[in-house]
């Protein structure tokens, strides 16, 4: 399991890479946020939108006074994404996000470690050699070798090159 998150949490894979969608009710400002890590673009700016158009993220939100309207800026609390203004009628909030799920256990419900012999990746069929050699090669590297092995450079070499392939073809 090391391995695999020492690997998933190394590079923004886009097989990674979802949307979460929520449809927003009159006069309710609080909605789950994804489980994940909220996409930012080039500005820096989250990538939540409400009706397409891109939420300003406020900071400091100690002075809000409540407000209805349409949605132009949204804060994070206690994993919700609050709207702001609160919104006075339906509408769609786009989140892009980058998930912390690995995989998936038999009943296809997300996985954040591999636990049982059913569990699998998420990955890619494109890409399955190239992260197994990934994982095995990382997984030397952590357990097997030590600095003061011989052959450690070797296993280092390896392991960059895998994964540097991985990176190369995702």
């Amino acid at each position: 399991n090391k391995a695999i998150l020492d690997i998933l949490s190394s590079y923004e894979f886009p097989f990674r890479e979802r949307t979460h969608l929520i449809l927003t009710i009159p006069k309710i400002e609080a909605y789950s946020t994804p489980n994940g890590l909220i996409k930012r673009d080039r500005n820096g700016n989250y990538l939540v939108k409400h009706n397409s158009r891109l939420l300003k993220f406020i900071e400091n939100t100690t002075e809000l006074e409540p407000k209805l309207g349409t949605p132009e800026y949204f804060y994070l609390k206690n994993n919700n994404v609050i709207l702001y203004p609160t919104p006075i009628e339906k509408g769609i909030v786009t989140i892009d996000y980058f998930t912390l799920s690995i995989g998936e256990n038999a009943q296809g419900e997300e996985i954040y470690s591999l636990k049982k012999d059913s569990d699998v990746l998420t990955v890619p069929v494109h890409l399955e050699e190239l992260m197994k050699e990934a994982i095995i090669t990382r997984t030397m590297l952590n357990t097997i070798a030590s600095e003061s092995d011989e052959n450690y450079s070797a296993y280092l070499k390896q392991a960059d090159r895998a994964y540097k392939t991985l990176i190369k073809y995702s």
